[in-house]
This record gives C-alpha cells, structure tokens and sequence, in this order.
C-alpha cells in the first residue's frame, strides 16, 4: 500500500454506499476518509495510519500516471 498512500485525494467524498478497506465499516457524512487515486478506493484517515502531516502533504500531489 506504500504506493498507494502517494496518491491520495481528499478532494472528492465516498458515495454513501462506500465501505473503509481498513474497518469494512460504512462513511458516515462527518468521516474524514481519503481516496487513492490508482485504485479508487477509500479509508478513513484513522484507518490509514497516516498522520494529519502526511494525508495533507500526500493530498496536494498529483498523479502523473
């Protein structure tokens, strides 16, 4: 997942229907959960192990593909 973590988008939000890949358990509105942008799927940022430092320096790249 290290690859993953380098393309985060906190920009978009899960459908309402979307489960976390870390804890199965559904969003809810307030949930702070980011994106990867490689393989679309989401996690909440507790989930994801990440500090807050990380997810905002991770959500301002941008993948080039």
């Amino acid at each position: 997942m290290e690859e993953e973590e380098e393309h985060v988008d906190m920009e978009n939000v899960p459908d309402e229907d979307e489960q976390c890949i870390g804890c199965q358990k559904m969003f809810k509105g307030n949930d702070k959960c980011v994106q990867c942008s490689l393989c679309e799927l989401w996690a909440h940022v507790r989930c994801t192990g990440m500090s807050s430092d990380s997810i905002k320096i991770l959500s301002n790249k941008k993948y080039d593909g």
